[in-house]
């Protein structure tokens, strides 16, 4: 692979469906070697799932089993 840095547009359009075995408290979608800069709005066009970006990579949590303490 290549090392490199990955620039997120403004909005992007999502499926979401779980793989069989998937992990159920997230998986990440993909990193980048440089990081990644952008904040898109998540259009979510199936499934139910929060989405996160930031430093180098992009995952993604089903909604329903995410734990938040404060």
């Amino acid at each position: 692979g290549h090392a490199g840095r990955v620039t997120l547009p403004a909005v992007m359009d999502v499926c979401a469906v779980p793989a069989a075995g998937a992990a159920v408290s997230g998986t990440t979608v993909f990193t980048a070697a440089d990081g990644i800069t952008g904040s898109p709005a998540w259009n979510m066009l199936t499934g139910r799932f929060k989405i996160f970006a930031d430093g180098s990579r992009v995952w993604i949590v089903p909604k329903g089993t995410m734990l938040t303490i404060r």
